[in-house]
Parts: structure tokens; sequence; C-alpha cells
């Protein structure tokens, strides 16, 4: 599970999208998130992970995967 994010303004950070790659096969989208939602702006990449599980969790498709590992990638 891979969770992109971004800097805003004041330094917190905000989850863009989600994705989730299988070995040996192409990264899958499971969610792109609004750029102007306040629920998705936190303060470290602990809650960042854990909002990701979270949404995955509540995904049809890729719902059995919300307990696989989440790294953070940064948009530079």
């Amino acid at each position: 599970m891979i969770a992109y994010v971004s800097r805003t303004p004041k330094g917190k950070i905000r989850l863009r999208k989600i994705g989730i790659r299988f070995e040996g096969q192409k990264e899958e989208l499971v969610e792109t998130l609004p750029s102007d939602d306040p629920r998705m702006v936190f303060e470290n990449d602990y809650k960042v992970r854990k909002s990701a599980h979270e949404i995955v969790k509540r995904s049809a498709k890729f719902a059995r995967f919300y307990n696989a590992s989440a790294r953070v990638s940064y948009d530079v």
C-alpha cells in the first residue's frame, strides 16, 4: 500500500491518493482524494498510514488488503 502525500503551506501532511502494488504487477489506484478536504490533513506519518488503512478497509475491491504495510511517498 502506498500513500502519496504532500506538504501544506503550514507544514502539515496532506494525503493525495492511495495505491496498492502487488508483486510483479502494476500499481492499482484505490482512491484519489479531493485537494480541499480538511479531513485528509495530518500531523505525522502515523496518522497518514492509519487513515490510508481505513480508506482501503472501506474499499469493495481492496478491503482484504487493509492490513498490508503502508509506505508514505512524498510528492516533491
